[in-house]
């Protein structure tokens, strides 16, 4: 057993429906602060996939979060120079509490 420590309060976080490169579950979550980001649950340890802190989401002024969902919008991997793949992209859409919603893909 393990924990997770977040900056701030996690108001909101998302189970994606399929597993990481290594098989573990991956999380997207949105904090009190405004920080989001991706954990993988790995067996005895969590790890940051990536993260985003308010100072580098709209220079800081970002509104808390409300609701986080993981997914695959169906979008394909489109490498410059290189073959292009069938593996997807991923995408956190990050609902706020000032009506922003925000779409990354990882």
């Amino acid at each position: 057993m393990y924990n997770h420590q977040f900056d701030a309060a996690c108001i909101s976080m998302s189970l994606a429906a399929d597993f990481s490169e290594r098989q573990s579950p991956i999380i997207g979550y949105g904090l009190s602060n405004g920080a989001i980001g991706v954990v993988e649950l790995m067996r005895n340890k969590s790890m940051t996939l990536w993260s985003l802190e308010p100072m580098q989401i709209q220079g800081g002024n970002c509104a808390p979060v409300s609701i986080v969902k993981t997914c695959k919008l169906g979008k394909k991997l489109n490498i410059p120079n290189q073959k292009n793949t069938d593996e997807p992209f991923y995408d956190l859409i990050v609902a706020r509490d000032d009506g922003l919603i925000e779409i990354y893909a990882y």
